[in-house]
């Protein structure tokens, strides 16, 4: 789909469009590996909190987030989905 057709769709067609656009990027071998790295230096399979140090467990918090963005664009909420999906132990 082009970017100017991509414009012209209505707000719920363009999340669903981008739920595919997530799902093509991160389906191959390539992007399963990008996937593992992304969520690896998000911090999703760690704590955020760092004792002591509220800035950085903030800062933790947010690139968590972003990981967290990725997974529910592509419709996993639980671990074992990742593990099948991403081969992540």
């Amino acid at each position: 789909m082009t970017q100017k057709s991509k414009r012209s769709l209505s707000s719920e067609d363009r999340k669903k469009q981008l739920k595919v656009d997530y799902g093509i990027t991160f389906n191959s071998e390539h992007g399963k590996a990008v996937l593992r790295d992304l969520l690896e230096v998000c911090h999703v399979f760690h704590t955020s909190y760092i004792p002591g140090n509220s800035l950085d467990s903030a800062f933790r918090e947010g690139e968590r987030n972003v990981g967290l963005r990725i997974l529910d664009m592509l419709n996993i909420d639980e671990i074992k989905e990742l593990q099948e999906y991403a081969e992540v132990d």
